[in-house]
């Protein structure tokens, strides 16, 4: 999946059940420093599990953002959307990976 202008979009379908996105900085939790880093690219693979399960929470907080939510408003959206049920758990099994040198993965850790 690539980032459009309105939020994720497949680009190429796979056989395998996972899915590749380059997640973007918004991703990461409330706390982070790097959460507005503008520089922050992080090239990641879901398999199956957490295809059905973190994703969907990936691709909804990246809406959320380029619709013009701030960080709170996101966050508040998305534990309301938990709490209703309507954003899955992660599940069992749920893992990512990504082996990429292109990626920049924030001011204190760069590349």
């Amino acid at each position: 999946m690539v980032l459009g202008p309105l939020g994720y979009e497949s680009v190429a379908a796979g056989k395998n059940g996972f899915v590749c996105v380059v997640q973007r900085s918004w991703t990461a939790g409330i706390d982070v420093p790097d959460f507005w880093n503008p520089k922050l690219r992080a090239p990641i693979c879901f398999n199956p599990p957490a295809v059905r399960s973190y994703l969907p929470q990936t691709i909804k907080k990246s809406e959320w953002i380029l619709t013009g939510r701030s960080k709170a408003q996101m966050f508040d959206d998305l534990k309301s959307a938990l709490a209703r049920k309507e954003s899955p758990a992660a599940e069992f099994g749920a893992m990512c990976y990504m082996m990429s040198r292109q990626g920049y993965l924030g001011d204190s850790v760069g590349h």
